[in-house]
Order: structure tokens, then C-alpha cells, then sequence
């Protein structure tokens, strides 16, 4: 019969190589997991949400680089945006996030 003895002490804790795996993870990444919150909420990534050709909301927008009636360059996450289109306007501006509408032609991610 094996010896259970180890068994009985309430500290004991098999040993188990994901724990330290789970424990080199960032806290944000960990949070995330747990509480099956998708990354993104806590990176330093922008969100783009398309509505047809005529609207486009960015979230995590920090600065606006160029604006008139046929272009709006815009960084968003890390990343530089440019929308082409016609009657361009942003229409709406909180903290960190702008809408778009107007007709929207394209949307190219640029190099930084």
C-alpha cells in the first residue's frame, strides 16, 4: 500500500508545471483568461468597427494626423490609419474615440 502521509498535510500541493507556467503570464493576460475578457480590452490595440461605406467608429484613437473632405489619418492602437473617401467628417469625438461618416472609399494601415 503506498504512503498517503503527504496527503494529510493540508499545505501539501502536488507539484504542477502549469501553475508556473500560468504564473510567468502578465497579470493583464492572466486577468483575461479568468475572466474570459478578450485581450484586446487591456493591449494597447485599436478597435475599428466598419458600418457599411458610410460610418467607421475608432476606439483607442490618440491623435488625429490629417483631416479634410477626402482624407482622415488617424492613430489608432499602435498603428497609423488612412480612410479615402468623399464628405468626410468626424462627427463625433470622446475621449479616445472618434466616429467617421461620410462615404467611405478605403482604409489602408500604414507603416509608422
Amino acid at each position: 500500500m503506498k504512503d498517503k502521509s503527504k496527503y494529510r498535510n493540508r499545505n501539501y500541493k502536488p507539484s504542477d508545471n502549469s501553475q508556473k507556467d500560468k504564473e510567468k503570464l502578465p497579470l493583464k493576460n492572466r486577468v483575461s483568461k479568468m475572466l474570459e475578457i478578450p485581450q484586446s480590452i487591456f493591449a494597447e490595440v485599436g478597435r475599428i468597427e466598419i458600418t457599411g461605406n458610410n460610418e467607421a467608429i475608432l476606439d483607442e484613437c490618440t491623435a488625429v494626423l490629417e483631416y479634410d473632405e477626402t482624407r482622415i489619418k488617424a492613430i489608432v492602437g499602435k498603428r497609423t490609419v488612412l480612410f479615402r473617401g468623399e464628405d468626410l467628417k468626424m462627427t463625433s469625438m470622446n475621449f479616445k474615440s472618434i466616429m467617421i461618416k461620410g462615404r467611405i472609399d478605403s482604409m489602408e494601415f500604414m507603416q509608422q
